[in-house]
């Protein structure tokens, strides 16, 4: 059979510059130059049967193109679905964007969403240690040792109780938070020399430092 001189002709995107040999049992290879820019050598077979239609940059997109489509299908999958009091919102990063029943936002990551480890902003443990408390002994063991509880320790109970602020979203502005800010609204709140406390984590909300500042100069000027 006469070769067939298939020079100058496109197959999807490579297109044939020159007659390059011959392989196997006498079959035809084609030096070829993909839409990339890259070369390759194809049998004349390949080609025109549509098994090799780039230099293989076809191939790799598609794969690329696949697994950002999975990773879209499982952000897409796990937004709206509810872990505890945690609803799923947005992904930012890693991590994902959860407004709590409570009404307090935080930042988790997947695995501990999917475990069944965080299911709260924190205030599901809270509740569970003053529910403890109140078992033991009748009132919580918070308010029992009141005159042990330093400015110092308050804080560290608040963060074993909802975590770290910089795990939520401020609740003023929304951007990420820094600190727990004291709301101020707690008949039974505590003085110290940096200020008033309260033994109730429930008093504390998330702020970023700009925020917590400006609401505490406002409830200084207001007193």
């Amino acid at each position: 059979m006469a070769l067939v001189d298939i020079t100058g002709n496109r197959y999807g995107r490579l297109v044939v510059i020159e007659r390059a040999g011959s392989r196997g049992k006498g079959e035809a290879t084609w030096r070829c130059a993909c839409d990339c820019g890259q070369e390759s050598v194809v049998s004349g077979w390949s080609l025109r049967s549509g098994q090799t239609s780039s230099c293989g940059c076809l191939n790799s997109e598609v794969h690329r193109l696949s697994i950002v489509g999975a990773i879209k299908a499982r952000t897409w999958l796990l937004s709206g679905q509810r872990f505890g009091r945690l609803v799923v919102q947005r992904r930012v990063g890693h991590r994902w964007v959860c407004l709590c029943d409570c009404g307090t936002t935080s930042l988790v990551m997947t695995n501990k969403l999917r475990s069944g480890w965080t299911q709260s902003c924190g205030c599901l443990i809270g509740e569970g240690i003053r529910a403890r408390n109140t078992a033991r002994r009748g009132t919580p063991n918070l308010k029992l040792r009141r005159a042990n509880a330093t400015y110092g320790a308050a804080h560290k109970r608040l963060i074993y109780a909802k975590g770290r602020a910089s795990a939520h979203r401020c609740v003023d502005c929304g951007k990420p938070a820094g600190h727990w800010s004291y709301t101020y609204t707690d008949p039974d709140e505590l003085l110290s020399d940096r200020g008033p406390y309260s033994l109730d984590p429930n008093h504390y909300v998330p702020r970023c430092p700009t925020c917590h500042k400006r609401h505490d100069t406002q409830v200084s000027r207001s007193a």
